[in-house]
């Protein structure tokens, strides 16, 4: 600008005026030039000290050049976070899981980790901060989201490989877990139904109690572990004493189908 003026001007008192006006705002422009680049310094390390202490959602909205801002800085302490993250949920896994199986344990780990990660992925701009090289032209997955991706990648991978050595495995102690509640259910209606035909069977007229046996005997087929449960056991025995079959008290401990049979012949008279 200023050497724009002074070819404008012709006469050497004027452009002795005007440099004398225009020399201190020169030298003004170059000090604020000095003081902008030392505020963004300033800036910068205020945003490296924030990343480290508070994650990147503490950083301020700037765009920065790639030449100011040292990018291994910045992802160090976000990586050393994660797995820090990581190795404290794999403790608390360790803890509250003990009586599983290490199989289980690890598998536990990866999905806690594994949805961690998704919640960092997509619901936080951890891995979205934009850091601009010189030429901001250039259309590239930044270093934190590389980073990210290759997590995730590995995490699937150990994910799945676990998921796939623990699948043939029909007694874990979850699937375990969940056999034995759904045996306890089914041992429990078993037995009511159970209850209810032997009272069937003691009383009402013949029809009723021949219907009656023909249930339970079936139900007897189709359910030996449960019905020779100790308390049906005992069932069948007093069952015998009432209908004076003392021959079958013996019996009761034999099988349960076999004893239902001769019970039922008995019954009727064969």
């Amino acid at each position: 600008m200023l050497s724009l003026r002074r070819s404008m001007v012709r006469d050497s008192s004027d452009r002795e005026v005007l440099q004398k006006v225009y020399t201190p705002f020169v030298s003004l422009e170059e000090e604020y030039i000095k003081l902008e680049l030392l505020s963004m310094d300033l800036r910068v390390n205020e945003n490296r000290q924030k990343y480290v202490l508070f994650g990147p959602d503490a950083m301020d909205n700037e765009v920065f050049d790639g030449t100011t801002l040292s990018r291994a800085g910045l992802i160090a302490p976000s990586v050393f976070k994660d797995y820090l993250l990581s190795l404290a949920v794999a403790g608390f896994a360790t803890v509250s899981a003990r009586k599983y199986r290490w199989r289980n344990i690890v598998l536990l780990i990866c999905i806690l980790t594994l949805t961690y990660e998704s919640y960092e992925w997509l619901f936080s701009d951890s891995f979205n901060i934009e850091l601009y090289s010189s030429s901001p032209s250039e259309n590239y997955l930044t270093r934190p989201e590389q980073i990210a991706l290759v997590r995730h990648v590995v995490l699937l991978i150990t994910l799945l490989a676990v998921f796939i050595i623990d699948l043939p495995v029909g007694d874990s102690a979850i699937l375990r877990s969940l056999k034995t509640a759904a045996e306890n259910v089914e041992v429990s209606a078993s037995k009511l139904q159970a209850s209810r035909l032997a009272r069937m069977a003691t009383m009402g007229d013949d029809t009723l109690r021949k219907h009656a046996w023909d249930f339970y005997r079936k139900a007897a087929n189709e359910k030996q572990h449960i019905f020779n449960d100790p308390e049906y056991k005992k069932i069948h025995a007093d069952l015998a004493r009432k209908y004076n079959l003392e021959n079958l008290t013996q019996k009761a401990d034999e099988a349960v189908n076999g004893t239902f049979n001769i019970m039922f012949d008995n019954m009727q008279g064969k």
